[in-house]
């Protein structure tokens, strides 16, 4: 799921997880960051094995916010690792606020995105959301009256300068 903040990404697949959840399938919700951080902290295989196999092994796992913050160089292979090995086997579901096109920047590896996209893809969809962010609706008018305020000063320099 692909969309701009606020667009309710998160919001759908934690129903979607709960619905899981429901009829008894194992699932899992974790942020990438919060999963890489944790695989990196790792001090031995067998440890990172541990971290690695609960997310592995879920029926659905959701990786929430990849994207949203600058990626460790280890992302990309952390990422890679985990769905190579559920490809197939076990439904994962991404939110981004980032384009399929822009995963190589993420990553920091073109090869590895394409890798990762093509098992996405394989039997998977990409779902973009468009429109306004939820969080914001009604809230317009707070939104703008930072703007005003400068706009008014600077204007008040033209007059006064």
């Amino acid at each position: 799921m692909t969309a701009s903040p606020g667009l309710g990404k998160t919001h759908i697949s934690v129903a979607i997880g709960i619905k899981m959840v429901q009829r008894r399938f194992d699932v899992r919700f974790i942020t990438v960051q919060r999963l890489v951080n944790q695989v990196l902290s790792a001090e031995t295989a067998k440890e990172k094995n541990r971290i690695l196999r609960t997310y592995r092994n879920c029926s659905l796992l959701i990786l929430d916010e990849f994207g949203y913050l600058l990626p460790d160089s280890e992302t990309g292979p952390v990422l890679y690792e985990l769905i190579a090995e559920r490809y197939e086997k076990r439904a994962t579901i991404i939110t981004s606020n980032k384009s399929l096109t822009e995963w190589g920047k993420i990553i920091q590896d073109n090869s590895l995105a394409s890798a990762l996209i093509d098992r996405l893809m394989h039997h998977g969809d990409v779902y973009y959301f468009k429109g306004e962010s939820y969080r914001l609706k009604g809230k317009e008018k707070i939104l703008e009256q930072p703007n005003q305020k400068q706009k008014s000063a600077s204007e008040e320099g033209k007059v006064n300068g």
